[in-house]
């Protein structure tokens, strides 16, 4: 969840899944990486930690040349920490005219030279247009576990394509995705995924929709958006923690267009 206007020590303890009571010390970061403040920096409560969030985005990078190389330097990581785990989603926009796909796949994908961490989704979920269009729209994600405050990500596709990074980092991620990584695509005004998440877990998902215009994501509690490429808009949702059982997140916008996402689901 969200940390409310006017947190307490307990709050934030529990919002960083740590057990109460709980010594505040620099010597964890955690709760200064919270804050969105340096180690150097005092912690006041409640305002240090008022509408905080302990699953965030640390960057939103993009677009790559277009090609099937892609490279992005000096992405911003954030305080570094101890159980630090990062979920990085890819948006992928667009393709060859003449290409008609009938899979896209990722290689090579490291972030500061690392790959994913316990395997991860290294095929696109995706929705083409067909020969003689450009239009595509594919999304995946996985998970990587490394040091440091900054680092490059890059990654080649099998396919030419433009590419937007979104870099999530949490602590509360004590496992790899337990419901897998799953994934939609439509032409419509809306797209659907569904997965099963544990109690106390959390859920994210991803978008990419062929228009440039807002995306009302449901199923998820916090919600980010962008447009990088000319043409399309790209989402990202997150909502935590989550009650055991089956989950469903659904973009939408006000045009029929082709659109694709994906969603994971941690513990």
């Amino acid at each position: 969840m969200t940390l409310g206007s006017t947190p307490q020590p307990a709050d934030v303890v529990a919002e960083l899944g740590l057990a109460f009571p709980y010594t505040f010390q620099k010597s964890d970061p955690r709760p200064w990486w919270l804050a969105d403040l340096a180690t150097s920096s005092s912690i006041v409560f409640p305002t240090s930690f008022a509408n905080k969030s302990a699953v965030k985005i640390m960057d939103t990078v993009g677009p790559s040349a277009f090609g099937t190389s892609h490279s992005f330097a000096g992405v911003n990581l954030g305080l570094d920490y101890a159980g630090r785990v990062f979920v990085v989603y890819v948006f992928a926009q667009g393709k060859p005219s003449a290409a008609v796909p009938s899979q896209v796949l990722m290689s090579n994908w490291t972030v500061a030279g690392l790959g994913p961490d316990g395997g991860g989704s290294y095929g696109f979920f995706f929705r083409s247009g067909g020969s003689g269009s450009t239009v595509f729209c594919g999304a995946l994600s996985a998970p990587f576990i490394v040091s440091g405050t900054s680092g490059t990500i890059s990654f080649n596709t099998s396919m030419a394509t433009q590419c937007s990074v979104v870099v999530v980092s949490t602590p509360r991620i004590t496992n790899d995705a337990l419901g897998g990584f799953t994934g939609a695509d439509n032409q419509s005004t809306s797209v659907t995924v569904n997965n099963t998440a544990v109690s106390n877990g959390i859920l994210m998902a991803g978008t990419v929709r062929n228009i440039a215009e807002t995306i009302t994501m449901t199923g998820v509690t916090k919600q980010t958006e962008f447009s990088h490429v000319s043409g399309y808009q790209c989402a990202w949702g997150v909502t935590y923690p989550t009650s055991a059982g089956a989950v469903s997140v659904t973009a939408s916008g006000a045009t029929s267009t082709r659109e694709a996402i994906e969603s994971s689901t941690w513990g």
